[in-house]
């Protein structure tokens, strides 16, 4: 947990981190590059957190989550 905390954003496929990172406030990305079955986390088939399955979008989401402070805050609010 204090690793979570310490964190800027937290990057995973589909583990229970990914859910308490979520759950800490953290922001939180599920990359599955070329995922064929999207309901592998809970926390993304309920749209808590975005799945995300390309490279593109996953490097606009990180920028964004890592360089603009407006895009963090409204990520976070989702």
């Amino acid at each position: 947990l204090p690793l979570i905390l310490s964190s800027d954003v937290v990057v995973g496929m589909a583990s229970v981190l990914l859910v308490e990172s979520l759950l800490l406030k953290c922001p939180t990305v599920s990359f599955q590059p070329g995922a064929k079955v999207k309901n592998t986390l809970v926390a993304t088939e309920i749209g808590a957190i975005p799945l995300v399955s390309d490279q593109k979008s996953c490097f606009e989401i990180m920028d964004g989550l890592l360089n603009h402070n407006d895009y963090r805050a409204r990520y976070l609010e989702k």
